[in-house]
Order: structure tokens, then sequence, then C-alpha cells
């Protein structure tokens, strides 16, 4: 069998009625496309509601398919020209993003955005820092661990535990939850009742915020048993479903919807949706302000927990507490971290203005959790502008940070606890196979410097963080050697492979 071309000259079809069924069918798509933008506008205003939501894989799908739905049209429309007028399209998108035409926003709620803007330079750093700031935050402090000692006999030098959870998504924060249960239940509580500070990032901070609300509530008697596996199983309820949905839908249509959140209007983004998925998931208890963490920390009836996500215009932390806690910033008084740069900013204090103390608590864990064009970067109100990204980019495992709390309150620590223990969640192992690279490709070989840095960014906070406990138990131990105790011990607890 042979396949040969149709002679137009021998009248085997009218190429005017050809043109004219193209012509039809390129009407019928044009039809067909706005019905589902339509369609998807629908959908996306009720949006809020689990029976309007798609699957992430199918909002992914369909987020390519609207791609083709308009390339195809630009191909159609202008012809050959398509690529010439789709360039200038980008260039013009591009520039009146720049001059701020499109520059969309995403916003803490609780903070007040209409009151005006802090000043973000160095001045306004170093005056978080003053002295008298420094050391009437320590003494404030230092209640705080007094009133953590009342809770054991006073004959007594209990140790003190410190929990840093690491980060890594929805697994992080189940294994993380899964582990202080186990570790509390096979304790009687000694090590909820123990603990005086929690760290972390991303996925397994949320897993100790949830762990550590259970706890307040089983102290105030509004649950019975605080290992129930319930709390497990609503934790891991899918979360991305809502969060992809709004991202197809708010950010590329439906970007006019607000709510009300302590008589401030926001607008209902990705962060809104994944705020709303993960206050359903955990059963609507970590809806609260900021500031409702205050007095249960200050009595100690739970640790304290700071967040610390980081600040993507230089790099700093931004330390989130309901205490001020601005002994955890570099600064002139006794610490080992004394230098030229200040390490980071607090929160409570430098938005204060903004009503630091209202913001919600959820939007607080969605700083420490911001993965990359996922949850969008929060912005906050300060001159520049404050750019927000998840705390695992500076300490994945909240070591530092615990390590900068032991170092602000060596000398009280030393004098009434018999050491500190530090207990390091994590939900991947420490200690890997080094993989043998061979084999590789043109495009592996030339992309394997930047891959290898990613693939063992976590192995580089690692090392990091080990010389940092070992240079913290070897200062403080040898400078109370007088105490007869080491003041600092290490624990890790690790999520071996399946």
């Amino acid at each position: 069998m042979k396949i040969k071309g149709a002679d137009e000259t021998q009248g085997f079809y009218d190429r005017n009625t050809i043109l004219q069924v193209f012509d039809q069918n390129h009407f019928n798509l044009v039809i067909i496309e706005l019905l589902i933008l339509v369609l998807l506008l629908v959908m996306g205003i009720f949006r809020d509601y689990e029976i309007f939501q798609l699957p992430a894989a199918a909002s992914f799908t369909l987020l390519l398919t609207i791609f083709i739905m308009f390339a195809g049209a630009f191909s159609y429309w202008f012809g050959s020209w398509s690529g010439t007028v789709a360039l200038v399209l980008v260039l013009v998108i591009n520039f009146m993003v720049k001059e701020g035409i499109f520059n969309k926003t995403y916003e803490a709620y609780g903070i007040d955005y209409d009151t005006g803007q802090s000043s973000y330079n160095l001045q306004a750093i170093e005056q978080l820092t003053a002295p008298n700031v420094v050391n009437a935050d320590k003494q404030r402090g230092q209640q705080i661990l007094a009133n953590w000692k009342a809770k054991f006999d006073p004959n007594t030098k209990p140790k003190m535990v410190f929990l840093c959870a690491s980060g890594g998504g929805q697994r992080a924060a189940l294994w993380t939850l899964y582990s202080l249960q186990v570790a509390d239940s096979l304790t009687n509580g000694q090590l909820m009742k123990n603990s005086m500070l929690i760290t972390g990032a991303s996925g397994g901070l949320i897993g100790a915020s949830y762990f550590r609300e259970l706890y307040l509530r089983k102290q105030e008697q509004e649950i019975d048993n605080l290992y129930s596996k319930q709390y497990f199983d609503h934790l891991g309820s899918d979360n991305l479903n809502a969060v992809i949905f709004s991202l197809l839908m708010n950010d590329m249509f439906v970007g006019f919807q607000e709510f009300n959140y302590k008589g401030q209007n926001y607008s209902k983004d990705r962060g809104y949706a994944f705020e709303q998925q993960l206050n359903k998931n955990t059963g609507y208890i970590l809806d609260k302000p900021l500031s409702a963490y205050k007095q249960p920390e200050r009595e100690s009836k739970i640790p304290m927990l700071i967040m610390a996500p980081t600040i993507i215009n230089d790099g700093r932390t931004l330390y989130i507490s309901p205490q001020h806690v601005s002994y955890m910033m570099d600064d002139a008084s006794d610490t080992v971290y004394t230098s030229e740069k200040i390490n980071g900013i607090e929160f409570l204090r430098f938005f204060e203005d903004q009503r630091a103390d209202s913001l919600r608590f959820l939007s607080g864990l969605r700083m420490s959790a911001t993965f990359p064009y996922i949850t969008p970067n929060i912005t906050l109100p300060s001159t520049p502008p404050m750019e927000i990204m998840d705390a695992g980019i500076t300490d994945n495992f909240g070591i530092s940070d615990a390590v900068r709390f032991l170092y602000a309150f060596k000398e009280w620590i030393a004098e009434n606890t018999s050491g500190v223990v530090l207990v390091s969640i994590r939900d991947s192992e420490k200690e890997e196979p080094i993989k043998k690279e061979d084999k590789l490709s043109l495009f592996e070989k030339f992309s394997l410097p930047i891959s290898s840095i990613y693939q063992n960014f976590q192995s580089l906070q690692d090392i990091t963080n080990d010389d940092r406990v070992e240079y913290a138990e070897k200062l403080v131990s040898g400078q109370y050697r007088k105490s007869r105790h080491s003041v600092y011990t290490g624990r890790i607890y690790e999520r071996k492979p399946s």
C-alpha cells in the first residue's frame, strides 16, 4: 500500500469547504474554552467547600491544559507572529509587575497593615539589641525558668529538656507528633513536664505545636487522652488539594475575595487555603492569636515555643514568640555569638505598632513552613517590605536556636539544673550511605555542582549544628566545673526508613 498526497487540480476536495470546517472547529473550541474558564471561575468562588476542590494532580493537569489553550489561541490569532507577540506580552507584564501594577503581596493574618510600616534598617535592628532591652528580657526569661523549676522538688535539680523538631512537610509533622506522644507516654508525662523550649522548622514545628496545644488542653481537662491515635489521623489528613487548587484559581483567576479576621480584611489566597486546611486538620484548636500562649508559657504550663522563619531580604532570622526574646539575637552582652552582624529580628518588638501580639498563630506556623512556589512568601509591613521564607533555610532542625537559648541562660541553667537534654526529632536519618556518582549524562554533569549542594543541604547544617553543640558542651561544662555536672547532653530521635 502506498500513500500519496491529493492533487488539488483533480478536484478531490473544495479548499474553501475545508477552511470553513477548520474555522467552525476553531470557533467551537473557543466556545468550549470560554465555558471551561467560566466553570473554573464558579468553582473558584466556592473553593472553600471541599466538593468544589479538585485533587492536586488534577489541578496541575488543568493548569497545563489552560496553558496549552492559551498557546493554541495565540497561534490561531497571530499565526507566524505568535512567538513575537508572546515575547512582547511577557516583557509588558514583567514591566507592569516591576512597577507594582500586578504586585501581589501575601499577608500574615492578625497583623495591622494600615497603621504604617516599621523602618527596616541597621539602626532599627541595633536598637532591638540595646543592653537595657536584652537585660530586661533576660530577667523576664529567668522568671519563666523559675516557674519551670517550681514544678519540681525544691531539694532536687531537674533535667531541662529542649525539643528540636526537623522540617519535612507533613511527614515531619506526623513523625514529630507520634514521637512526642510515644516518648511522653513512656516517661509518664515527664518529657513535657521537663521540657522548657521547643524549636524547629516547617512540618516538625507544626506537629510539636499541635502536641503542645493538646498538652495544654489536657491540663485544663478539656481532653482525656493526650495520646489518642485520632490526633495523628486528623493531622495526616490531606492539606495539599486546597493549596494547589487555590494556586490555580486565586493566583490566576479569582483574586478578589476577602475574609475578616479580628477586624482586619485579608485576601483569600494560597496562604488562606493552607491555614484553613491546617486549622481543620488540627480540630480548630490552633486558631488563636500569638498572645494566647503568653500566660501559659510564663507560668510554665507548657514549654516556650520560638518560631524562627528566615528573612530573605538579608538572611536574618525572625524570632516569633509571645515573649520578648531579644536575647536570641546577637548583642553586646555576655554571649559567644557576639559579632558585627546581628543575626535576627525580634518579631514582637519590631512590629509592636502593627499589633504583633495579635498575629494568628497559624500564620506564624505558615511563615516557618513556607515551601517555595507552594505556600507563598509572607510580606510584613516594613520599609523595605520584609519577605519571609521557611525556617529550614537557616536551620532545618532547630538546633542552633536551642543552643542560642542555652547560651543566653547558661549561668541560671548551671546553677539550677542537673543538665540539659537536647531531643532532636528528625524525619530522616542523620547518617546516610555515601552514593557513588557514575555514568552521568551531560546534563547531570552540568547540574551536579548545584544539585549536590541541594541534596547535601541538611548534611551541611548537621555539621554546623554538631560544631555548635560540641562548643556549647565544652564551654558551659568547662566554665561551671564546680557544679559537678554536665550542663549539656545530647539525644537523637530519628525516623528509620521502612
